[in-house]
């Protein structure tokens, strides 16, 4: 019965697994921004802020990070809007049509830091986020299926798990910066390379946007010329001269449009060289390269980087499929290495690129070592699934954080006279209770009984529920201090006189 489901219903089964890896992720991806929603990250001003900002402005002039990530940014912004909008509080007639949408952003989100004490500028930055980290999720579902198809199934699926279960990626997740959009490029350039059937001119435009999509989101994206060079050469065996000339001037038309938000096609150079200076001197504080950043580096990849060298040489020795493309891969996360070897300031998530690419190795040889052996296919094809889904299973568990009383009790600890709203007892008792925001009320003649009904109190602790968005994103912060939040748990303290 088994044998019979496995061959009758394999893909099917191949899909649900996809399936089941991408969601789980995508769980664990919301949980750990709701947990982490009043938290911001001072990098984003130059993806988020500068990015929205260049769109009513009409031009960046802060160049430091790439405009790649800037463009993801401005792609989700409507959605992101939509999404806080729908969570704000307040009517028309007392905020005005100019108090929603881009009119708060523009009036509110002036930097990474606006996001504290504001419920509206989280839920908007969570919104972004979320999105991000989906799309990210979903370029290596992408690339994971083609891997499965090219490599073996137990490849692909190790690829998904091994990557979205590293604690460099979960960090990436966390933050709207150039990594993610690193990861989206690498992952494209890998299911583009592993697509049996493309158009030549389709690759040329893919290939030539994909390069400039990573000049364009750091200078270290030159590196990605490596893969998709031989990606070409793959397809392409007889280059000829017209070809590599339209390429070159196909990639230096999308540069140019890219970066068409730039003040100048200079400043963009200049600015993106400064960063040289800064790895090479450091970042408040310089360290001396080498030693010390290959420490750093060997610690933040392990166990990963022990296991590159030995799975590389066992392609080469089993002339891997793809091996070029494979070889390629590993040249360009072997030269990040390097580089980031000789700077005097290490950053971690600038290892996030490379470990990817040397993720993509492993799991291909991992396949090749089960093959090997030569264990029944049936066989590999079960186990492969059981212990995948067990390896995921443990990450999401292990990743996932949970709302607990401590924390709120520590948001809360100072105050005197607490009151509640549908906040659970095994989070919060012995507290006054107050009725959830009413389903229909009068704003116009309403509004100063709601606030009324807080003022012998100077905390607030709610959650956000049926009709208490009025509460959370309007009301109470009218004449309280959103003091901490916890995806939809909120702690109000009474603002200072």
């Amino acid at each position: 019965m088994i044998d019979n489901l496995l061959t009758k219903h394999r893909e099917l089964i191949k899909n649900l697994v996809f399936s089941f890896l991408f969601l789980s992720s995508l769980f664990m991806l919301k949980n750990n921004l709701q947990y982490n929603i009043s938290k911001p990250h001072v990098d984003e001003i130059h993806t988020l802020n500068y990015g929205i900002s260049s769109m009513y402005s009409g031009e960046v002039t802060n160049l430091r990070v790439g405009e790649s990530t800037r463009w993801l940014a401005r792609a989700i912004y409507p959605a992101a809007l939509y999404y806080m909008n729908s969570k704000m509080g307040g009517v028309p007639g007392i905020t005005s049509w100019r108090y929603p949408s881009g009119f708060y952003i523009n009036k509110n989100y002036k930097s990474p830091k606006s996001i504290i004490g504001d419920p509206n500028l989280q839920d908007f930055t969570f919104a972004m986020k979320f999105i991000l980290g989906a799309l990210v999720l979903l370029s290596f579902l992408l690339a994971s299926y083609k891997i499965s198809k090219s490599f073996g199934f137990l490849s692909g699926i190790l690829y998904f798990v091994f990557s979205s279960s590293t604690s460099l990626i979960i960090g990436m997740l966390s933050i709207f910066y150039t990594e993610s959009s690193f990861i989206i490029i690498i992952n494209l350039i890998i299911s583009l390379a592993l697509t049996k059937k493309v158009n030549v001119l389709r690759l040329y435009i893919w290939s030539s946007l994909l390069l400039a999509l990573a000049i364009s989101t750091k200078i270290t994206g030159l590196i990605f010329a490596i893969p998709i060079i031989i990606l070409i050469l793959k397809r392409d065996s007889f280059i000829e001269k017209i070809k590599i000339e339209v390429f070159i001037i196909s990639t230096i038309l999308f540069i140019a449009l890219i970066n068409i938000y730039a003040i100048s096609y200079m400043e963009v150079l200049d600015q993106s060289l400064s960063n040289v200076y800064h790895f090479k001197t450091g970042h408040k504080m310089t360290r001396s390269s080498s030693v010390y950043q290959f420490s750093k580096i060997l610690e933040s990849l392990s166990p990963w980087i022990f296991i590159f060298p030995v799975a590389l040489s066992f392609l080469i020795y089993k002339k891997s499929r793809e091996l070029n493309f494979l070889l390629s891969i590993s040249m360009s996360s072997i030269i990040m290495i390097i580089g980031m070897i000789g700077v005097s300031y290490f950053l971690e998530r600038n290892l996030t690129t490379p470990l990817i690419m040397m993720i993509l190795i492993i799991s291909v040889f991992f396949n090749l070592i089960i093959k090997f052996i030569k264990f029944k296919p049936k066989v590999i094809f079960i186990v492969s699934i059981i212990f995948t889904i067990f390896l995921h299973l443990f990450s999401v568990s292990s990743n996932l954080l949970e709302i607990d009383s401590a924390l709120i009790k520590k948001s809360i600890k100072d105050s005197e006279k607490i009151a509640v709203i549908d906040v659970e007892n095994y989070l919060l008792n012995g507290f006054f209770k107050l009725e959830s925001a009413p389903e229909t009320f009068n704003y116009f003649n309403d509004l100063q009984n709601l606030r009324n009904q807080f003022t012998e109190y100077d905390c607030v602790v709610i959650k956000r529920v049926k009709n208490n968005k009025h509460y959370t994103n309007y009301i109470l912060p009218l004449d309280f201090s959103l003091a901490s939040r916890f995806g939809d748990y909120f702690v109000f303290k009474k603002k200072s006189l």
